[in-house]
Order: C-alpha cells, then sequence, then structure tokens
C-alpha cells in the first residue's frame, strides 16, 4: 500500500510540475506523453495485473463507505476506509491533471467527471468479470472525484492573474472532499477519544 501511495504522489507531483512550467520546459508534450504512459500502467498495475482471484460481489449503494465509517471505530476499520476513499480520489487525480493539461478549453470538470467515469467503469466492471475485485458505486463516485480535483488544481497551476478569489472557486471540488470527508471522519475520532480519554 505504502508503495502505491508513493508512486501516485510522484505521478501526481511531476504532472503538477509539468502542468505549472507548461510554457518553459522544451520538449513538454513528450514529457506529458512519458507521464501519462507511466501513469496508466500505474493503475493497471494497482488495479487489475497486480491482483489476486477473489470471489465475484458487489455494492450499488451509493456513499456506503462513509455510511459504515460512521457505525465503526476509528482505529482500525475507521482508518482503513477512510484510506480505501482517499486512495481511490488520490488515484484518479492525475487524470484530471492529464486533461487540464490537453484540453484548450479550461474548467473542464465535466469532461474529467466523464472521462474518469468511463475508466473507473471499465476498471470496476474488469474487476467484477475476473473476480479480481468488488464492483462498488462508492469506488466510481470516489475516481470521479479525484478526477474532477486533478482538473481543479490543473486549472489553478495554468490561470494567470491569480486571485484568491479564483482560486477558492477553482478549488471548490478539493474544498468539498476535504469538507466532506472530514465530517463522516469526525464522529469515529471523536467517539475514539471520548472513549479513551472520558
Amino acid at each position: 500500500m505504502r508503495i502505491k501511495i508513493i508512486a501516485l504522489v510522484f505521478i501526481i507531483i511531476s504532472l503538477c510540475i509539468c502542468t505549472s512550467w507548461k510554457n518553459k520546459i522544451r520538449y513538454y508534450k513528450l514529457i506529458l506523453f512519458l507521464l501519462s504512459t507511466v501513469y496508466i500502467l500505474t493503475v493497471a498495475w494497482f488495479t487489475i495485473i497486480g491482483r489476486e482471484s477473489l470471489n465475484t460481489e458487489y455494492s450499488l449503494l451509493p456513499f456506503e463507505s462513509y455510511i459504515k465509517i460512521l457505525s465503526v471505530r476509528w482505529h482500525g476499520w475507521g482508518e482503513y476506509i477512510f484510506g480505501s476513499i482517499a486512495g481511490n480520489v488520490l488515484l484518479f487525480v492525475p487524470v484530471g491533471l492529464i486533461i487540464g493539461n490537453i484540453s484548450k478549453i479550461r474548467h473542464n470538470y465535466l469532461i474529467s467527471g466523464v472521462v474518469g467515469f468511463i475508466i473507473s467503469l471499465c476498471i470496476e466492471l474488469t474487476q467484477y468479470y475476473f473476480a479480481i475485485g468488488t464492483f462498488e458505486a462508492d469506488d466510481l463516485i470516489n475516481n470521479i472525484w479525484g478526477a474532477v480535483i486533478g482538473c481543479s488544481v490543473s486549472v489553478v497551476l495554468i490561470i494567470k492573474n491569480r486571485t484568491p478569489y479564483k482560486i477558492i472557486i477553482t478549488l471548490i471540488p478539493v474544498i468539498a472532499f476535504v469538507v466532506v470527508i472530514m465530517a463522516f471522519c469526525a464522529v469515529p475520532i471523536a467517539k475514539e477519544i471520548y472513549r479513551i480519554y472520558i
């Protein structure tokens, strides 16, 4: 798990640097192509190739993991569910960064979301068909959210005349995710603190 996070963070940082230095990098398109290829191979390895066979399962209830996090203890299942949600969001941030780089129209949240949905759906169906993972509605939601977050970060890095207002408006998907995940995590964390100290 730690290797997956390190690999994703490296790809995300590289794409952010590539985006912010877009006009200064001589072989920008080649570097973007190479980073995109590395990202696609990394996602394929994490989600399909590097997995072992499991039972075929599915969960179609939206936000089930968010609801579940409210009823479990933070240490153990709560941390695991949070890691799964954050990991699925993080996994698709590069999709939005790449779309923000190659698209001529800025603020392409819709395109990023649609592309994120299509890629995520293909991954989930493949996992279900080959019994190498659970088909989850939450994975689709989190992957779409990650793609939109990546696009908003890309726009912030490209935008000229950055004002605090423009940055805040552009980063609404990021702010919304942080608020939602913190709201859900606050309950099990508060229960854990209450159990230990009170």
